[in-house]
């Protein structure tokens, strides 16, 4: 999971999602202290968080994170094939 995440999720559970008013000192040191935040990181968090900017709501996680495609690595059939004739290769010298 993100730092970006874990922050939204920590502010959405420290302020019962969006129900009760935490002092932005506060929010900041729980930032710093669980999530291992500078005090600029943790600061530039809370205002895009607080802000709502997009990338920064769960909403706007879950959208970008079904639009994120895994794709298989063909590397490792590739490495194998190349072993596998380097291997004959060197028997046959």
């Amino acid at each position: 999971m993100s730092k970006a995440l874990q922050a939204i999720n920590l502010y959405n559970e420290l302020t019962q999602n969006g129900t009760v008013e935490v002092a932005r000192k506060d929010m900041l040191k729980a930032f710093q202290d669980q999530l291992g935040l500078s005090a600029q990181g943790a600061s530039t968090y809370h205002g895009n968080i607080k802000r709502g900017l997009p990338g920064w709501t769960l909403e706007t996680r879950k959208v970008k994170a079904e639009k994120v495609e895994v794709v298989a690595e063909p590397t490792t059939e590739l490495v194998s094939e190349l072993t596998t004739e380097l291997e004959s290769t060197s028997e046959a010298a």
